[in-house]
């Protein structure tokens, strides 16, 4: 029985290396997910760069211009929009219209008895009646004001109308 062991022995190395010799190689480690998502980002066109103050990517004159006449300023009402800014009041309602652009609003809701706040910005659509206000919080709708002249505003959804206050 001892003679066979040494046999034994001797097959089972075998066996082994040749069991070892078959194996395919292990796959490599798969990446990281911060390496994956760093990949990812640098293969992805870059974005491009946003206005300050907004979230627009671009900023473009659609002004018709023809030769040697100067466009025509932006206004509201006929009022041009720096001119324009103030605030406007109703009964729960206000909206301060800054000259470079923002607002400031703040509305009271009755069933919560609470005064809700929102800022963003504020500029003229293209027919120069109307005041669009864009949320800086994007979960808020945007709002547009008809012009009804420099010192009143009506809400178009809602017909809400807001006047021109000195404080």
């Amino acid at each position: 029985m001892t003679s066979s062991n040494p046999h034994r022995l001797a097959a089972l190395a075998v066996i082994s290396l040749a069991f070892a010799a078959c194996t395919r190689d292990a796959p490599a480690p798969a990446a990281a997910p911060e390496a994956q998502a760093q990949a990812a980002a640098e293969a992805a066109p870059a974005e491009p760069a946003k206005i300050p103050g907004t979230d627009a990517i671009a900023a473009v004159d659609n002004t018709p211009a023809e030769a040697g006449v100067q466009p025509a300023e932006n206004t509201i009402g006929g009022v041009d929009t720096k001119g324009f800014a103030g605030t406007f009041a109703t009964e729960g309602a206000r909206i301060e219209f800054k000259a470079d652009g923002r607002y400031a609003m703040t509305v009271h809701a009755a069933s919560a008895d609470a005064d809700l706040e929102s800022t963003g910005t504020w500029s003229a659509a293209a027919d120069g009646k109307t005041l669009l206000l864009d949320s800086d919080d994007k979960s808020e709708p945007d709002r547009s004001y008809t012009v009804v002249s420099k010192d009143e505003i009506t809400q178009a959804e809602g017909g809400q109308t807001l006047r021109r206050r000195s404080d």
